[in-house]
């Protein structure tokens, strides 16, 4: 289970990295290693895995799944210690899922940052994710890819800030009707972006294609958002694999991920599985490296 080749990355690298909190990798996997992923992706999926929030916008998902092959940990132990040349820390995988489109279906999840995934760990907590898709993303034709915004230009952090604040409001300020809700909902008719969030998006968004074998790593304040997979080629179905990375030094945040687990229940939500749940035994202020090494894991 190797990488594609012996990636170097630069100072530079890094340095755009930390700016923009996007960073497309070219050549990162071997073509044979991404169809032995596509080929355990479709032993391993389980059509019990998917949450209803989440497949209302995927036409399958599962964050289950590579509990079901130790490649993923293979995988995942491999290109770890790369990564850590472009976000500057060492890092710990807290979940891996696909997320998959159909030709001419569903379109995926609209404009947002990671909010609920990273909900765990403290907002300042460095947290990344690696999308990998398993087939070529041709932004001319299918596309079936993702959109993105630059740091530089919209720098999620401080919606995330808003975010926190918040899911840690008194439980009877986010009544319906009550003053926060109403406030939150005049601002945000969806989670935490504007309309007019959503035109500035479009204005400045980047996007890419990808080869078989290439990545695309942002961190958990960057803007992004799913486009459908059209029909209007030889793709049938889109699967991408998504790696959720936070620090070794990341603190964790149990107060903040209870709250959260709250406000969903308490709007009609099912929340999906959560690497947070694995968490009971630590307090808020413990690092994740604490809990790695009592052995919790994806």
């Amino acid at each position: 289970m190797m990488l594609s080749i012996p990636l170097d990355f630069t100072a530079e690298d890094m340095r755009r990295y930390q700016a923009h909190g996007v960073f497309p990798i070219r050549k990162m996997f071997q073509p044979s290693l991404i169809q032995d992923l596509r080929d355990s992706v479709n032993r391993n999926f389980r059509p019990e895995d998917q949450p209803d929030g989440v497949i209302q916008a995927f036409d399958r998902f599962s964050n289950e799944f590579a509990n079901r092959d130790e490649v993923f940990k293979q995988l995942t132990t491999a290109f770890l210690p790369v990564l850590a040349q472009l976000t500057g820390h060492e890092m710990a995988v807290t979940q891996v899922a696909i997320l998959e489109l159909e030709a001419g279906k569903k379109g995926g999840f609209d404009w947002h940052f990671d909010e609920y995934s990273f909900s765990f760990v403290d907002i300042d907590s460095p947290a990344h994710t690696l999308w990998l898709p398993l087939n070529v993303i041709d932004v001319d034709r299918q596309h079936g890819g993702m959109s993105w915004a630059h740091q530089t230009d919209f720098n999620g952090k401080q919606r995330l800030k808003q975010w926190a604040h918040y899911q840690l409001a008194d439980k009877a300020l986010k009544e319906k009707g009550a003053p926060y809700h109403t406030a939150y909902r005049a601002q945000f008719p969806t989670e935490w972006v504007g309309e007019y969030d959503k035109i500035y998006l479009e204005d400045v968004k980047q996007e890419c294609s990808l080869d078989i074998g290439d990545a695309l790593l942002f961190n958990r304040h960057t803007w992004h958002r799913s486009r459908p997979l059209l029909d209007n080629g030889p793709i049938t179905r889109r699967t991408a694999i998504i790696f959720r990375m936070v620090s070794l030094d990341a603190k964790i945040n149990r107060t903040l991920f209870q709250k959260t687990i709250e406000r969903m229940v308490q709007e009609g939500g099912v929340p999906p599985k959560s690497f947070g749940e694995r968490l009971s035994d630590f307090k808020d202020g413990d690092l994740i490296r604490d809990a790695i090494a009592a052995g919790v894991t994806f």
